[in-house]
């Protein structure tokens, strides 16, 4: 037997096999406010009225900001 041989499924239709690869996917994107909004429950934040702009990406943020 192969090293992980077992832990891997043999699957052979095409949508299967993609579904069980994204399966495996430990993190992504989720598009959504309700990781955001389940962390400020959490957290007791309270925003009242306020609004909040969130800037977010892997580059530019420092100028976009600025």
């Amino acid at each position: 037997m192969k090293v992980g041989e077992a832990s891997v499924p043999r699957l052979s239709p095409y949508k299967e096999t993609l579904a069980w690869l994204y399966g495996l996917q430990r993190f992504g994107i989720k598009l959504g406010l309700e990781n955001i909004q389940r962390l400020i429950a959490a957290l007791q934040v309270e925003l009242g009225d306020g609004r909040v702009i969130h800037v977010a990406g892997t580059n530019g943020k420092g100028s976009v900001c600025a």
